[in-house]
């Protein structure tokens, strides 16, 4: 998993607007939800999302699903699967909703995606959609992480370069951390966090006791490593809730921001 502590505003984006008359999505020929209160959510880098408000689904849903995935510009996805019902086989993972979003994307609270691959077609009526836009955290990083990251030769110049990478495509840093999990006998994993204060990483190794140490058991660390999504706090909001006691030390030396998110393996963990 990683983490990192913003101290100024980068250039993603999230705008949502409401949109004109009735839109409908459609499975074939069935309707699965149709309303004249949806919204477009336009996100950097990311084709246009329509969300429709909860109560005008109509098609069957099951429970949620065990998957969920993380954005530290909406939140934590829930997903569920749409039934369609006569025999036909569900249609897996293909809504989701964020319960609880974050500040960017509040105006999707109480509102639910249809997931494009699951075969779904969106009927906008009277609405034409923007271009997606790409910012500027965009191929150039990509570009290096697939082609020049392998140059470099340990965790810790790949963590360094990787930060100064992001900070000159418009993620402003002020803390940068790399953890990762290990089946050691002595060690419970390693940690790499880079400072900019000091402009240098430092490797941290803790033993097993880390897993009952307080500062562990109250952290976001704890949270997003047993599968409960990742965590978002905006340091410098006016409502700041202090749900973990790192966020007010982040806070104190200036930082605005703060995400912890997991990094999915191949298999699944």
């Amino acid at each position: 998993m990683n983490d990192c502590t913003a101290d100024q505003k980068g250039s993603y984006g999230i705008d949502i607007h409401p949109l004109s008359g009735r839109v409908a999505a459609w499975h074939n020929d069935v309707l699965l939800a149709s309303s004249t209160n949806a919204k477009v959510m336009y996100e950097t880098r990311l084709s246009p999302t329509i969300y429709f408000p909860a109560w005008d689904v109509s098609v069957e849903q099951s429970d949620k699903t065990d998957l969920q995935t993380f954005c530290p510009f909406k939140g934590t996805a829930r997903y569920r699967d749409i039934l369609l019902g006569n025999g036909a086989a569900p249609l897996r993972n293909a809504i989701w909703n964020y319960d609880d979003p974050l500040p960017e994307s509040r105006a999707i609270r109480g509102h639910i995606g249809f997931m494009p691959s699951a075969d779904i077609r969106i009927d906008l009526g009277e609405n034409t959609l923007h271009d997606r836009q790409d910012g500027s955290i965009s191929g150039p990083l990509v570009d290096w992480l697939l082609r020049g990251a392998a140059d470099m030769d340990t965790p810790e110049s790949f963590t360094s370069a990787l930060t100064q990478k992001l900070i000159e495509h418009g993620v402003a840093i002020s803390r940068f951390s790399v953890l990762i999990w290990s089946l050691h006998p002595q060690i419970a994993g390693k940690n790499y966090i880079w400072e900019k204060a000091t402009g240098k990483v430092t490797t941290y190794a803790p033993s097993h006791e880390v897993y009952d140490s307080p500062a562990f058991l109250n952290s976001p660390l704890l949270h997003v490593s047993k599968g409960l999504g990742g965590v978002r706090q905006k340091l410098d909001d006016a409502n700041f809730r202090n749900s973990f006691p790192v966020m007010q030390e982040h806070k104190d030396k200036g930082g605005t921001d703060y995400v912890a998110m997991p990094l999915p393996f191949s298999d699944g963990r």
